[in-house]
Parts: structure tokens; C-alpha cells; sequence
């Protein structure tokens, strides 16, 4: 009875595991940094303002979102990081 006892906890530790892998992975792919439009500097995702130039960070529609590369007119598809746009 014990061994069944043992295989049983021995299984659900297993689950947790797994479980507490994807949990991570989950919190991880969230996006927390972008870009600076002007000097290219990883940035916090909220900032107004660059850390290394000082700039303004004003994202247009002339400007990724996600990289701050200039978008080409008629282009769905950031050139520099593959980011669709429209989303």
C-alpha cells in the first residue's frame, strides 16, 4: 500500500514540475524592453524618454513599435525585426 502511496506522490511532484516549466516559460516570452528610434539603445517597454541619448521616444506611424526602425510606405512587415503591423 505505501509503494502506491510513494509511486502516486512521486507522479504529482513530476506534474508540478512540468507544470511550474511552462508557468516560467509563460512569464518569460512577455515582452518588457523595446528600442530607441534614434540611437538603438534596449530600453524599459514604458519609457518616454532614452537612458543613453536623452531623446523623446515618439513611436509614430513612421517608426516600429517594437525595434524603431524607419517603415517603408506599403510594407506589412517590419523590415529590421519581422514584427507585423496593424496589431
Amino acid at each position: 500500500m505505501s509503494f502506491y502511496v510513494i509511486i502516486f506522490l512521486v507522479i504529482q511532484m513530476a506534474r508540478s514540475v512540468k507544470d511550474a516549466k511552462v508557468v516560467k516559460e509563460e512569464k518569460s516570452s512577455k515582452k518588457t524592453t523595446k528600442f530607441c528610434m534614434y540611437c538603438g539603445s534596449e530600453i524599459n517597454l514604458t519609457a518616454v524618454y532614452c537612458i543613453k541619448c536623452g531623446r523623446q521616444l515618439i513611436f509614430n506611424n513612421n517608426y516600429c513599435k517594437n525595434c524603431g526602425s524607419k517603415i517603408l510606405p506599403g510594407v506589412k512587415f517590419c523590415t529590421n525585426c519581422g514584427i507585423k503591423f496593424g496589431e
